[in-house]
């Protein structure tokens, strides 16, 4: 149960590109699933919002060349180097994954909701993290923080996706589509 908890958050990774990537095949969509990270979203996601478009070359890269490459080599150099370290704790090790993830999640707050969500699950999973168990605290905020950002009452703001699909895609598409179609074809 609390593996299905922690992995859910894919599900709203998914939610969150599928905007990006709905006029992918599913076939494709399917296999960018099967790499996605915590950190191939994070840094996808900040691309497509910079270019304004989708870039599969770029979730490519992010998935594969900032995540499941270097992830699997230092999961080999881990196992391999891991034997002679006697106690991760007395070298800080402990903390390298915690500081990994808090540094991607400040790359997605890019607003007062998103700035909630964070602090509100920030509190709650150090609270009942203190008081219960650390795992519980982590669910719980994992889960909390988000809900407390969708339930706060913020103005709203213009959508960060383009109103019209087809600017999703190629810049000269849309301009293509404006002048109309090429004489004697009907539209």
């Amino acid at each position: 149960l609390t593996t299905a908890l922690i992995n859910a958050r894919h599900l709203l990774y998914g939610a969150a590109l599928r905007p990006w990537l709905a006029r992918r095949r599913a076939v494709e969509r399917a296999v960018m699933a099967h790499l996605l990270t915590d950190e191939a979203f994070a840094l996808s996601l900040v691309h497509f919002r910079r270019l304004g478009r989708a870039d599969v070359g770029g979730y490519w890269l992010a998935a594969i060349g900032s995540t499941f490459i270097p992830w699997n080599v230092a999961t080999l150099v881990g196992v391999l180097g891991g034997q002679v370290i006697p106690d991760p704790r007395t070298l800080g090790l402990d903390l390298v994954f915690p500081a990994a993830m808090a540094g991607l999640a400040v790359a997605l707050v890019t607003g007062r909701r998103e700035l909630v969500a964070v602090a509100a699950g920030a509190a709650i999973a150090v609270g009942l993290g203190l008081a219960v168990d650390p795992r519980t605290g982590v669910v719980a905020g994992g889960l909390l923080g988000p809900l407390v950002a969708l339930v706060a009452p913020f103005p709203e703001r213009p959508s960060v996706l383009p109103q019209d699909p087809v600017e999703m895609g190629h810049p000269h598409l849309a301009e293509a589509l404006e002048a109309g179609p090429p004489e004697g074809v009907e539209r």
